[in-house]
């Protein structure tokens, strides 16, 4: 909005303006990809074969017919070393056999950029 300002002064009008603030347009770019999703996005399905390679189902939990999704959290560091943050079962044969599963495929994982939060659910179903 311009302010018009007029003075008059021995007749010479002298006409003032208030300064135009200019507004920028501020366009959005799109979103940054940060480096674990784009991490992830790469190489989620090589993690995920990896850890179906280490697969494996406890003996023990087969002969009690134990069944069950176990949710890991784990954190993959620069190193490909894991550190185990949260492991969600009830069941302590297939809780122990994935933490084992986790810990013998990151060997195939492949190296992220930096420390790198994942987390997945890991099915123990035996056949029909």
């Amino acid at each position: 909005m311009v302010e018009t300002v007029t003075k008059r002064d021995d007749n010479i009008t002298q006409v003032a303006t208030a300064p135009v603030v200019s507004k920028k347009v501020v366009t959005q770019a799109a979103p940054a990809v940060s480096v674990e999703e784009n991490y992830l996005n790469l190489n989620f399905s090589k993690i995920v074969s990896a850890i179906n390679e280490a697969k494996f189902y406890p003996r023990r939990a087969r002969r009690l017919h134990i069944e069950g999704i176990v949710k890991i959290k784990f954190l993959l560091k620069c190193n490909k070393s894991v550190k185990i943050i949260s492991v969600h079962c009830q069941k302590r044969f297939l809780k122990k056999a994935t933490i084992k599963i986790i810990k013998d495929a990151s060997s195939e994982f492949p190296k992220p950029p930096k420390d790198i939060e994942i987390s997945v659910p890991i099915e123990f179903k035996l056949r029909d």
